[in-house]
């Protein structure tokens, strides 16, 4: 880890594969990542030995698949602390059992709209589910993204466990769907207007925050995705809202950059994002 600056380590941070924990500790600590950057490791983090597998799509099998593979590799060099009763001791306490934490990330910007999302998240749990922001634990959800994940690691094994989010994420997904509908049935003016604002303001703004950018973007998504939207973006908006997060932007500048400096680039970024977008439909 100290052979990572601060820039690269929240970098990571803000592409899932790295905890904030672990990037604000570095002696004694490491990382791996692979060349992908769809696995990675973490030595002494919250948990002693953390692996991690990201698949696109609701695809948590092949996840489950791709990491069980891993840990079969290096539990062929690596003696494991193992209780036939508590499972793996190289957890946290809180992963008792077999240390597995399946996780989903959602956007629900339906929900939230229709001010849903609360009873929602006291209904996942009671399911035995964790529902937190884009940034994992203590984070906002911002851009309307929430991350769903199995509270409960003991007492089931993995695949049964995947099983159940996978069927609660179905459900949620579909909950989610029909808040959309009624945001267009019952609210129509009042969704054009927030779709719209959002898109005249990323189209305009010299100076975006963080969380200003997120939003508006997850707005925007929102409207590609009920056809409200002209533009060819598939998979630009998401690409966009992680180009514009404060270290991939002090990459993309090459040096770290003061607040109002990042507010200027992220402006700058999707202003250049969006009229590509623009360009290319079109041309299509």
């Amino acid at each position: 880890m100290d052979e990572l600056s601060a820039v690269e380590r929240r970098l990571f941070c803000e592409r899932s594969l790295m905890s904030a924990e672990h990037a604000e500790t570095v002696e004694g600590n490491a990382f791996a990542v692979s060349g992908d950057q769809r696995e990675a490791v973490m030595i002494n983090e919250e948990d002693h030995l953390r692996l991690q597998v990201m698949e696109g799509g609701l695809n948590l099998r092949g996840a489950w698949e791709r990491i069980e593979r891993l840990d079969d590799t290096l539990e062929e060099k690596i003696n494991y602390a193992f209780h036939e009763t508590f499972g793996y001791l190289t957890a946290c306490p809180s992963n008792t059992g077999t240390g597995m934490r399946a996780g989903v990330m959602l956007h629900l910007p339906g929900l939230a709209m229709m001010e849903e999302i609360g009873s929602v998240m006291k209904a996942l749990s009671r399911l035995g589910c964790a529902v937190r922001g884009i940034g994992g634990e203590g984070s906002e959800a911002d851009g309307f993204f929430y991350q769903v994940s199995n509270q409960i690691t003991l007492g089931r094994s993995e695949r049964d466990m995947i099983a159940d989010l996978e069927d609660t994420v179905e459900h949620l997904i579909s909950h989610e769907r029909h808040a959309r509908l009624r945001l267009v049935e019952q609210r129509r003016d009042w969704l054009f207007d927030r779709i719209g604002r959002a898109y005249g303001v990323l189209q305009n703004a010299f100076m975006l925050t963080s969380k200003e950018a997120m939003d508006f973007l997850g707005m925007l998504r929102l409207g590609l995705a009920l056809n409200l939207l002209q533009l060819d973006a598939e998979h630009a908006v998401e690409e966009l809202m992680l180009q514009v997060r404060p270290a991939h932007l002090q990459r993309h500048a090459g040096m770290e950059l003061e607040p109002d400096a990042r507010d200027v680039m992220r402006a700058r970024l999707i202003r250049s994002g969006l009229a590509e977008m623009k360009k290319a439909d079109r041309l299509s």
